[in-house]
């Protein structure tokens, strides 16, 4: 397994509280499911932070996707009893875009994806010189309520360009 789910921040802005869990105990998505709360330094609020790494597609078609469903319905199943605080975003490269299954599963759990809220063009991942949304930032409502913006930072050129074929930002 080279795929590992991680947590960068700014240790002047927050702190973790409690541990670094994983959603279940299999080994490859032990490490690429994660949850951690955290605390904000300035005004002791919490937060939930679920990271995660869905299995990816094969080749062109759809032939992840039940395991994709599977991931998704066990983070629906175990982030209730893992959060520390009520206040959910789960964010990561769930490697579908919005109406395939697994997205609907965490919609329909209640969770809104912020990225899309905030910039409905928003994509990625390109592929044939066309932007995707297949990395997502999910909230529960609670969450949404205090998200003010919501992007991405494209680390790599734009699907325009055709210098990049296939990333992520």
């Amino acid at each position: 397994n080279n795929i590992k789910s991680g947590f960068i921040y700014r240790t002047d802005k927050a702190t973790p509280v409690g541990g670094n869990l994983p959603v279940y105990g299999a080994m490859y998505y032990g490490e690429t499911m994660r949850v951690q709360a955290f605390e904000e330094v300035a005004t002791g609020e919490r937060f939930t932070l679920s990271m995660n790494h869905f299995k990816a597609k094969d080749n062109s078609d759809d032939a992840g996707n039940a395991t994709r469903v599977i991931n998704a319905s066990r983070l629906m199943q175990n982030l209730p009893g893992l959060a520390l605080d009520p206040d959910i975003l789960i964010v990561g490269d769930l490697n579908c875009q919005v109406g395939e299954d697994p997205l609907n599963i965490i919609q329909n759990a209640g969770y809104e994806e912020q990225l899309l809220k905030y910039q409905s063009g928003a994509y990625s991942h390109c592929w044939n010189y066309e932007g995707e949304l297949i990395d997502h930032a999910y909230a529960n409502a609670t969450m949404a309520a205090q998200i003010t913006g919501a992007g991405l930072f494209h680390i790599t050129t734009g699907c325009e360009d055709g210098a990049s074929q296939n990333y992520h930002s």
